[in-house]
């Protein structure tokens, strides 16, 4: 899959997906010019014409008035639409957020927030797949010769089930879209281009009195959205620590193959759309751009699945890796520190604490990766140390130096394996990771001499960093400071002796305003150039 996918090893996925969002509003915008210009000048005049059916005619000839309602006349099925909006903004609002708080109560908001969405997502296309099977979809789209001539009962089932998808993708989506800050721009595409789908399909659909093959052709491109619960269910699980190495693989492989056997289906039924609406004269550029913007939204939905493959595949061997690891444990890994205790114990209990997988390291690697993508990127790298005080002044090259180190192959990202890695050295059990990075990035920057304005202020933060970091495993293992030696770890974040020590609290502050004064001349706050 890396092989096929390479491109994105060069850290430029987020900007192919930039270029395929441009690209797809180019297709569509070229797919409605086209279409009304056949629709104009090049329809067969020898086919027979349409006409549109009046809901007094359907119902004499037995079939549902509500089927010659036009989707934009304020007398069809809108207030079921509202309902099912309303209901799914009420279970979005408040229902399901309140199901994440006590599932996953150890969570940030912003995951919350998505744990929230997979729930609602569930739902969603759970309610579109099973309503529309019950329907006679699938009967529709592997038999179409049995709605060649479709009964009314039949005909009624194909706009109830259209219907029924139109209000799952749309309320889903649109939800989602609002409620998660954070989106990815890749997902964000993948929702934007199914309802924009769903809402040309329905007008289309109307200008052909409702022809089987562009329903048909409908639902099999339905059906990369509503067959993805896997995916949901699986990230509920990860967040819930539910690690099944077997299953996430399982998952991973099933989602590429159904993607694979859904895009074989959906080129199918579109290529036997064709065949139908050109034997039928109804001069509707809306039918024919519908057809040709079908092709390249196929793309899209294929595209931006990529990278869900991409992180399924990332969050298995994650999975693994754990599992693998807890499973070497011996059985007394499982550590409880008594109140008092001797230097050799806690040096033991150090050395006992670094095979454990470090939680600590998953938990803020989970915080950072904010879109679940099992990866990190230099742009959430940046935002997570910058939040962790918003009071430090502090070079973004000094973050690109650190990150730069995490991710030798400038492939524009890093995985969990990568960061465990670089930081599983730095764990402090009992000490908030947060300022162990904290240390680790003002110790380089300092080191590195290259912020001589800044390297006052530098030094203070960094001493301030450190000495929370004793404070708080002095609390964690109530001892008093000075008792036992503080852990290796120290050592290495302290700086090297050729820095200057700051002790006088005055001179500290001097360096800060000095820096300070200096930064803001320079206009370094936050946006000083790399390098």
């Amino acid at each position: 899959m890396r092989s096929v996918f390479s491109f994105a090893g060069q850290g430029s996925l987020e900007n192919a997906t930039f270029i395929a969002a441009k690209l797809s509003v180019a297709l569509v915008v070229a797919s409605a010019i086209s279409g009304y210009v056949w629709a104009r000048f090049f329809q067969n005049s020898e086919t027979p014409k349409v006409t549109l059916h009046s809901a007094c005619g359907l119902s004499q000839l037995g079939f549902n008035e509500g089927l010659g309602v036009a989707p934009w006349n304020f007398c069809g099925p809108q207030w079921i639409a509202c309902i099912i909006f309303i209901g799914g903004f009420v279970l979005r609002k408040y229902l399901l957020p309140r199901i994440t708080d006590g599932l996953y109560d150890d969570l940030t908001e912003a995951k919350k927030e998505k744990v929230s969405n997979y729930m609602l997502e569930i739902l969603g296309t759970t309610a579109a797949f099973v309503l529309c099977s019950f329907l006679g979809f699938f009967e529709l789209l592997f038999q179409p010769e049995k709605y060649s001539h479709p009964s009314p009962d039949q005909t009624y089932n194909l706009g109830l089930g259209g219907n029924i998808l139109m209000c799952c993708f749309v309320t889903t989506y649109s939800l989602e879209l609002a409620f998660d800050t954070n989106m990815r721009i890749g997902l964000a595409l993948h929702h934007w281009t199914a309802i924009g789908l769903t809402l040309w399909a329905m007008p289309a659909l109307y200008n052909l009195n409702g022809d089987t093959m562009t329903v048909r052709a409908f639902f099999a491109l339905s059906l990369y959205m509503s067959t993805e619960q896997n995916v949901f269910i699986e990230m509920l699980m990860y967040h819930r620590r539910i690690y099944w190495p077997r299953m996430y693989y399982a998952s991973a492989v099933y989602y590429a193959l159904t993607r694979v056997i859904i895009t074989v289906l959906s080129l199918w039924a579109w290529w036997e759309m064709y065949n139908s609406i050109s034997k039928i004269q109804h001069k509707s550029g809306l039918v024919y751009s519908l057809w040709l913007v079908l092709l390249p939204a196929n793309f899209v939905l294929n595209f931006t699945q990529v990278h869900t493959i991409q992180s399924l595949l990332g969050l298995a061997r994650s999975v693994a890796k754990r599992v693998a690891g807890d499973h070497s444990l011996p059985k007394q890994a499982s550590l409880t520190i008594p109140k008092k205790i001797s230097v050799t114990s806690i040096k033991s209990a150090m050395s006992i604490s670094s095979a454990r997988p470090c939680k600590d390291l998953e938990h803020t690697f989970r915080i950072i990766d904010f879109d679940d993508s099992g990866r990190v990127t230099l742009e959430s790298w940046k935002e997570h140390i910058l939040g962790i005080d918003d009071e430090l002044v502090l070079p973004k090259s000094a973050l690109n130096r650190i990150f730069d180190a995490l991710d030798p192959s400038q492939k524009g990202f890093i995985t969990f394996m990568e960061f465990e890695k670089f930081f599983e050295p730095y764990v402090i059990q009992g000490v908030d990771f947060d300022l162990v990075l904290l240390a680790i990035v003002l110790k380089s920057a300092v080191e590195s001499g290259a912020y001589e304005p800044l390297e006052g202020s530098l030094q203070y933060e960094h001493t301030e960093a450190v000495s929370k970091i004793r404070q708080q495993l002095n609390e964690n293992n109530e001892l008093m400071a000075g008792e036992c030696d503080m852990p290796a770890v120290l050592n290495k974040l302290q700086l090297k002796d050729n820095t200057v020590c700051l002790e006088d609290e005055y001179l500290q502050k001097a360096h800060i305003l000095q820096a300070t004064f200096a930064s803001y001349c320079s206009d370094l706050y936050r946006i000083m150039p790399t390098g």
